[in-house]
């Protein structure tokens, strides 16, 4: 538990609780900012700092839609903060799959950030591809927030990923998929996660969310209900 003194000066400087080597995400730090813990790695924030206020954002302009969604899937669930906006913002008990590679990040997480501690919680440590290349069942809602460092692996901006993503979504269903951009190339790949999923879901769009750095949501959604056998479809789109 970090000391009164250390809260009372995080609202003026970053304290610094732990520091963490991870094999996969260089050095990550635990930071006291504003009284409330965050999880940063040396060149992005990996939980409940500025990309919490992303998926707070987005996803309270999806929240009509969403919260008839489920079971739920994280792909790269990090220490937690989409479990926090899930279950103390929202009070949404959904049942949830969250996966993430990095052991060292489930540790901080349950360390500073209650991760253990929420119900109908399934977490799975797994490369996010492998969990869904090898998944046999279906999500209402899958949130793609896989980052190493502040890169996403270039597995996951494939088109054969997004492919595997449309398979593994309900119908309804909806993907959201984070994607921070800084250059020109960014925004090209970007563009292109946006046309495979206009290839792969009924309906695809984008939502871009200016801060720091400029984090686009790309989102594929399954409107209609209208399965007849899982993985057969009859517009040919799986």
């Amino acid at each position: 538990m970090p000391s009164a003194l250390k809260r009372f000066r995080s609202w003026f400087r970053s304290e610094t609780l732990e520091s963490y080597e991870s094999p996969l995400s260089g050095t990550l730090e635990v930071s006291l900012l504003c009284g409330k813990p965050v999880l940063n790695s040396d060149t992005s924030n990996y939980s409940f700092g500025s990309l919490h206020k992303v998926m707070q954002r987005v996803l309270k302009d999806e929240a009509l839609k969403v919260i008839e969604l489920e079971p739920a899937l994280i792909l790269g669930l990090g220490a937690g903060s989409l479990m926090h906006i899930f279950r103390k913002e929202w009070q949404w008990d959904v049942p949830v799959t969250g996966v993430e590679i990095d052991p060292i990040v489930l540790q901080a997480g349950r360390k500073y950030f209650e991760l253990d501690k929420y119900e109908n919680l399934d977490i799975v440590q797994s490369d996010a591809l492998d969990y869904v290349r090898q998944c046999d069942r279906e999500y209402g809602l899958i949130i793609v927030d896989v980052y190493v460092g502040s890169e996403v692996p270039a597995a996951l901006q494939e088109e054969a990923f997004i492919r595997q993503l449309a398979r593994i979504t309900s119908r309804p269903g909806m993907v959201l998929f984070n994607r921070m951009v800084s250059d020109k190339e960014g925004a090209h790949a970007t563009a292109r996660l946006l046309s495979w999923m206009e290839q792969h879901f009924d309906v695809a769009r984008m939502r871009r969310i200016k801060g720091r750095w400029s984090n686009h949501i790309i989102i594929g959604e399954f409107v209609k209900n209208d399965k007849t056998v899982f993985g057969q479809f009859p517009d040919g789109k799986r």
